[in-house]
């Protein structure tokens, strides 16, 4: 599944990296793994400034068990007008698969070492967010950020894709 979500990225024409345990053929960012959610976004805003020699103004974050995700959405959030973080809204905010602004990727950093659950959501709401109210999932088509974290929602995903629903690109 982080084969699809990787390809994706790369149909998109995103430069990318896999930040955690190598599962892709993407440059990999380590030194992740067995971390939360926002300690693994602010080691890989990190590394990949590291790497680049700069800090750009976003960055893409893109979970890996997003079997669903397409080329075309990623594409949208990547190439959203000005640098605020673009989180998409399809029943529930998507945090991780979305354009992060430097200020919030920043303000992860900061944050990585609280435990505390809401804490991906106070990063984000401390970097003038655009939320992005859409309807991806509509037409009884899966949503793109449909994430797969059990059996049952890998069943799910599979239904999808024998029906000709999952996203062309």
């Amino acid at each position: 599944m982080v084969e699809w979500v990787a390809s994706a990225i790369l149909r998109a024409g995103i430069s990318a990296f896999e930040i955690g345990p190598g599962y892709t053929s993407l440059p990999r960012i380590g030194g992740t793994e067995r971390r939360n959610p926002l300690t693994a976004v602010g080691a890989g805003w990190q590394g990949v400034t590291s790497l680049l020699g700069q800090r750009p103004a976003s960055m893409l974050v893109v979970s890996g068990d997003l079997g669903n995700i397409d080329s075309s959405t990623l594409s949208f959030l990547a190439r959203f007008p000005g640098a605020a973080s673009v989180v998409p809204f399809d029943g529930s905010y998507q945090p991780l698969c979305a354009r992060w602004s430097r200020s919030a990727l920043e303000t992860a950093v900061e944050l990585g070492r609280d435990q505390h659950p809401h804490a991906v959501r106070a990063a984000l709401d401390g970097g003038h967010i655009t939320w992005r109210d859409s309807r991806w999932a509509e037409d009884g088509i899966l949503s793109p950020f449909f994430d797969v974290d059990t059996d049952e929602d890998l069943s799910i995903l599979e239904k999808s894709i024998r029906g000709g629903l999952r996203g062309a690109n």
